[in-house]
């Protein structure tokens, strides 16, 4: 059917608000979607059902891009892209898709782009395009990781990230949107009433959460900033040492007591490098965590999103006379179950599982920056006897300035970068834990409403 159709540079209009997604199985053979996407994909449900998602596949589509899908989902990872997909009249529409392996298939959901990596994707996808049609899939794999590097995403996961993050938050509508409301609806059935009040909840425990979440993200960039830096200053430090004991080494036995000190400012150096090479990896580790964080707690917004929105629907179907959905609404039933019982619960707790270890990191840091802080201090008190030692011997007077100078700047530089360091680890370990609380809040909803669905 999808060869048949000829494109048009026509966008399919659709709310920011609105969230696209369907389940396929194994093969990516669509089993069940929602509303949103029949409507948008100009398909009747039941041309959905039982056909390849690639129904809906643009030809302006790089092939990289879905060999890259499958390589993630088949290994049981999630991946998040920017896709260009085609409805049945041709019109074109563009969708930031996260693919989530389950028990016998994917969950795909998709929100309408809107930050400025939609335009970055926008050029490169037809030169991926081109050089796919001249090289080959595995050549285009090779340039689109060259493009990421260009914009500093040293791995697609990184860029998946940082895309999934940048668009939810600046997705307003998505995220304000009012949770369900089922006395709106009709609903009587006390357990879905419950279900409600928890989304309720939810939603609000998530806008906490986000705000928090965004203050993080903003953190990892600012602390790379301040350990380079120190990287830089300390690599500068090695110099001024090296300098410091030639000149000792050339004035002889006169100052033999400048060169006991020299050799005393060598050994504190090398103390310090070995502080500030981990400092250096408990920052990338900890860097590494936020990023988690990041996604995690995106995906987690994500999934809970669309089970309301899926709720929503559920509702919204032919209803008896108690308000309840009626027994032809049982797969849809049967569906939401799965995304409960297999998404929602172990999504929450791997965030809360990296949110702790992050604020483990965040310990070790601040830590690891106190001891440095110390050997900054003792080195100062070693500047200052060499100034000392020096002035006494006329003949040497100003001979070490310019040593003297860069150590001074070196420890003035590096207290400050140190002091802001801990301020910003220290504020971003309280708000970890902030996001800890909320998160085994929004948890206790969803296992509170898990159990109840699931009776």
């Amino acid at each position: 059917m999808k060869h048949k159709i000829e494109p048009i540079n026509q966008e399919v209009e659709f709310g920011f608000e609105e969230i696209l997604f369907s389940l396929t199985d194994k093969k990516g053979v669509i089993v069940d979607s929602n509303n949103v996407f029949i409507k948008v994909s100009g398909y009747q449900k039941e041309e959905l059902i039982s056909k390849p998602h690639n129904i809906v596949r643009h030809p302006d589509m790089p092939k990289c891009i879905f060999e890259l899908f499958w390589k993630k989902i088949q290994a049981d990872q999630p991946i998040v892209a920017y896709v260009k997909n085609m409805n049945k009249e041709g019109k074109f529409y563009w969708i930031l898709s996260t693919v989530i392996p389950i028990k016998d298939g994917y969950l795909s959901i998709r929100i309408k782009p809107q930050s400025s990596f939609l335009n970055m994707i926008k050029e490169f996808y037809p030169i991926l395009l081109e050089k796919e049609k001249k090289d080959g899939i595995k050549a285009a794999s090779v340039l689109l990781m060259e493009k990421l590097l260009q914009h500093n995403f040293e791995t697609y996961e990184s860029f998946m990230v940082r895309a999934l993050s940048n668009e939810i938050l600046a997705n307003k509508k998505l995220i304000q949107l009012s949770p369900l409301n089922t006395e709106g609806l009709g609903i009587k059935n006390p357990v879905y009433k419950e279900i409600s009040r928890s989304f309720g909840k939810n939603s609000k425990q998530f806008n906490v959460v986000l705000d928090k979440v965004k203050s993080i993200i903003e953190f990892a960039p600012n602390l790379k900033s301040k350990t380079d830096s120190i990287l830089l200053s300390c690599n500068k430090l090695d110099y001024i040492s090296l300098n410091m004991s030639i000149n000792s080494g050339n004035l002889g036995q006169e100052t033999a007591s400048v060169s006991i000190i020299s050799r005393e400012f060598q050994s504190m150096v090398s103390i310090i490098r070995g502080l500030v090479k981990k400092f250096q990896d408990n920052s990338i580790k900890l860097r590494s965590e936020i990023e988690t964080i990041e996604f995690e707690s995106m995906y987690s917004f994500l999934q809970i999103k669309t089970i309301e929105l899926f709720f929503n629907e559920f509702f919204n179907m032919e209803k008896d006379n108690d308000g309840e959905p009626t027994d032809n609404s049982e797969g849809s039933r049967k569906n939401l179950r799965i995304l409960f019982a297999q998404l929602i619960q172990s999504i929450n707790l791997n965030a809360i599982k990296a949110l702790e270890k992050s604020s483990s990191s965040c310990k070790g840091l601040l830590d690891i920056s106190n001891l440095l802080k110390g050997k900054i201090f003792s080195l100062e008190i070693t500047k200052d006897l060499s100034k000392i030692e020096i002035s006494r011997n006329k003949r040497i007077e100003g001979y070490f300035d310019n040593q003297i100078q860069d150590i001074q700047n070196f420890i003035s530089g590096n207290k400050d970068n140190i002091g802001n360091i801990q301020e910003m680890t220290s504020a971003a370990a309280n708000e970890i834990k902030n996001i800890i609380d909320s998160m085994k809040e929004i948890n206790n909803y969803i296992n509170s409403v898990n159990k109840k669905l699931q009776n």
